[in-house]
């Protein structure tokens, strides 16, 4: 499951640490998830998690990786999300926008179903 592998999982240089830019290991991490997510690339959000990248942090508007991943219309994704991964499906963000309204906006029955099912 994704949480074994986060409990598990360090950046190399250490929780947090600075790269010359500034900016900490682990906010790249968390911004390659998103990237990854709304890009539907499921072989990269694999790496980030695994790299110790949050399924359940909040970005711009509230919302979680997984709104990306609804975004994108890639149902293995998403259902690796939620199913190994434990991402909340019953999620808004900062405008009450749920997972549902997303898949139903891009057109996605398959996510729908799948996330009215769970």
């Amino acid at each position: 499951m994704c949480h074994g592998v986060l409990a598990q999982a360090k950046p190399a240089t250490g929780e947090g640490s600075k790269t010359n830019s500034g900016k900490s290991n682990n906010y790249r991490s968390q911004a390659r998830l998103i990237n990854a997510c709304g890009k539907g690339d499921l072989e990269a959000v694999k790496a980030e998690i695994k790299k110790g990248a949050k399924v359940e942090a909040r970005y711009s508007e509230g919302r979680t990786p997984i709104f990306y991943a609804v975004k994108s219309r890639n149902i293995d994704l998403v259902k690796y999300l939620v199913d190994e991964c434990d991402a909340k499906i019953d999620v808004v963000d900062s405008e009450n926008i749920t997972l549902l309204h997303i898949a139903a906006q891009v057109g996605s029955k398959s996510i729908v179903s799948f996330l009215i099912e769970k």
